[in-house]
């Protein structure tokens, strides 16, 4: 099947369970059953007189059909029929896979190695002195098709610092030309060029690395980065007051270790104040971080 750009808010993936329902607008998903499956579908081919044959001799179908409609994937016409509406269905694989997905819903992409940090509990070894071979911007637009066209729909790039690279934002507008969710890791040092990109390229969500006040943060990471993340926080925070119908979200992340135990209050009070979620992970015994924190 080829990219359709930008045409489709949701897709329809056949899977060994069933199937799914994916939102990149939202990027949330509805799990099928086989016959919910097949029903969506049918609405693709099939006329209204069937469909609705469908739902009548089936009641808890029809009860479905009421929560897509909620949803926006399925829609209500004038004379009450059901129809699919800015939705594309993506060809089943010859065999399905069992006990596995055909294809990720999110692709983690380190788009890089490199780091305009160097900090000391990295579980990937990340710094400005990394040596790495990176792939081409058009090898990445390759990849992102390959995974669009099998179903995929967010997209996520991480790193390393993924803002140090400068054909970041250019793969972003790719991902979001093919109508995939983008979201983006970053540590927050953000110089005001690179804040306002993240702000107009239409990124569904942020995530921003913080690790307590600012005497544990920039002990881990380097002298400045507490307010520059902060900094950071306090731009989307103003960017989505003002922009109501396109709002990123922004999700607070912080290692967990003996060393920054006692800030997760301070650093949940400080989420609350702003909105935004926070995601507290365990350290990874690795790369730089052999020595838990």
């Amino acid at each position: 099947m080829n990219s359709e750009i930008g045409t489709s808010r949701f897709i329809l993936r056949k899977e060994y369970f069933g199937g799914l329902v994916h939102d990149a607008e939202t990027a949330r998903y509805e799990l099928l059953n086989p016959g919910e499956y097949d029903f969506l579908q049918k609405m693709t081919k099939a006329d209204n007189i069937i469909i609705n044959q469908i739902i009548a001799n089936n009641p808890q179908l029809r009860e479905r059909a009421e929560s897509f409609v909620k949803i926006g994937f399925v829609n209500v016409e004038e004379n009450g029929n059901l129809s699919l509406t800015n939705i594309r269905l993506i060809k089943a694989p010859r065999n399905l896979p069992e006990k596995n997905l055909t294809a990720p819903i999110r692709v983690y992409d380190t788009y890089t190695r490199k780091c305009n940090l160097s900090c000391e509990h990295c579980y990937f070894s990340s710094s400005s002195s990394v040596k790495e071979e990176r792939r081409t911007l058009e090898q990445t637009v390759d990849i992102m098709k390959k995974f669009f066209d099998a179903g995929t729909m967010e997209w996520r790039f991480t790193g390393g610092e993924p803002t140090v690279q400068p054909d970041l934002f250019d793969a972003i507008s790719v991902a979001r030309k093919l109508g995939m969710n983008v979201s983006l890791n970053t540590n927050g040092w953000l110089n005001k060029e690179t804040t306002k990109k993240v702000l107009n390229n239409e990124i569904s969500e942020v995530i921003i690395s913080l690790e307590g006040k600012q005497e544990i943060n920039d002990g881990r990471r380097k002298q400045g980065s507490y307010i520059k993340a902060i900094e950071t926080l306090d731009s989307i925070y103003q960017y989505n007051k003002n922009n109501s119908s396109k709002k990123i979200s922004v999700v607070i992340n912080t290692a967990v270790g003996k060393d920054n135990i006692n800030d997760v209050e301070f650093l949940v009070r400080l989420a609350a104040k702003y909105g935004f979620n926070i995601n507290f992970i365990p350290l990874k015994p690795n790369g730089k971080a052999k020595k838990p924190c």
